[in-house]
């Protein structure tokens, strides 16, 4: 899948495996095929075991690819709201899963994270709920983008800001449960990037659930720098091939696409911004969701994945 535009060249391509894992809760799709510069990628992760974790994730996306599918192939895409745009396809998302449960009883609880990023004029955007991480590989460097939405990621900062004490955060229960997911009620945390994030020639973005983090980031640095070179497609199969070789019994599933630029212009420096977040692991925080895989906890929801 391809868009060309007056400077940036943009090459994705998808992979998703069911892992160790009874079923496949996850969900990816690419559409960067349209004239110009700009496209995007969906992925869910769904949760809710025997709740239909594997409904939630592709309800999620099939809504915001629709949503954003039509809108993109509008006359007004150039000049659309980035941010009107991607809030209303998650609300989408939201309300059909609301909608779901309420007409199936059995699937309440079921849940999904959403990622989506977005490249429109050599420019990178995008919305995400949960732990799922978006990576950008610039040069040698590996950065994580946005925020994961679990309690290791709120205990770490109050670590960081010195009002916890980090053997305490290591010991707290539950350290790998989400604070934020879609499962149909008001939504606790968004990362919502609806400024422009200027992608540069060389550039690698990768959009994964977490199962891809079974690896750790030197090695999803060392697989993206050794392939750098090689087409999308190849290096989404090398990262799968990384993952398939820990061998790992309690493999979750995994999902990813990968995103390469290229074009004339030169790379800048990384921006301070993004080079705050550390690339790391998952989390959320308080509902119980019955499931095999998962529990959802954020004040008023929240989920876990089991590894």
């Amino acid at each position: 899948m391809l868009a060309e535009g007056l400077s940036l060249r943009v090459e994705a391509a998808t992979v998703i495996d069911q892992g160790r894992r009874d079923a496949q809760e996850d969900a990816v799709v690419a559409d960067f095929g349209r004239d110009g510069t700009a496209g995007f990628a969906v992925l869910a992760d769904g949760m809710g075991g025997h709740a239909a974790g594997d409904v939630a994730s592709a309800l999620v996306l099939h809504r915001v690819r629709d949503y954003l599918g039509t809108a993109f192939s509008g006359p007004d895409a150039p000049r659309a709201d980035m941010a009107a745009l991607l809030q209303l396809a998650m609300d989408e998302a939201n309300a059909d899963i609301a909608d779901h449960a309420y007409c199936h009883p059995e699937t309440q609880g079921m849940g999904a994270t959403l990622l989506v990023p977005v490249i429109r004029d050599g420019a990178l955007y995008w919305v995400s709920v949960g732990d799922s991480p978006l990576f950008l590989m610039r040069e040698d460097r590996l950065y994580r983008l946005n925020r994961a939405h679990t309690l290791a990621a709120r205990l770490d900062a109050m670590v960081r800001d010195g009002t916890m004490d980090a053997a305490a955060a290591q010991a707290t229960p539950d350290r790998d449960a989400l604070t934020s997911v879609l499962i149909g009620a008001p939504i606790p945390e968004v990362d919502l990037r609806a400024t422009p994030f200027a992608l540069c020639p060389g550039d690698i973005v990768l959009a994964a659930s977490d199962g891809l983090e079974f690896l750790d980031d030197a090695q999803i640095a060392t697989v993206l720098n050794r392939y750098r070179d090689a087409p999308s497609h190849q290096i989404a199969a090398q990262l799968m091939q990384a993952v398939h070789d820990l061998d790992d019994p309690d493999q979750d599933n995994t999902a990813l696409c990968v995103i390469k630029v290229s074009g004339p212009q030169p790379a800048p420096r990384m921006p301070r911004a993004a080079t705050a977040q550390p690339a790391r692991r998952k989390t959320t925080l308080f509902m119980r969701v019955q499931g095999n895989d998962r529990r959802v906890a954020f004040g008023t929801t929240s989920a876990r994945e089991g590894k």
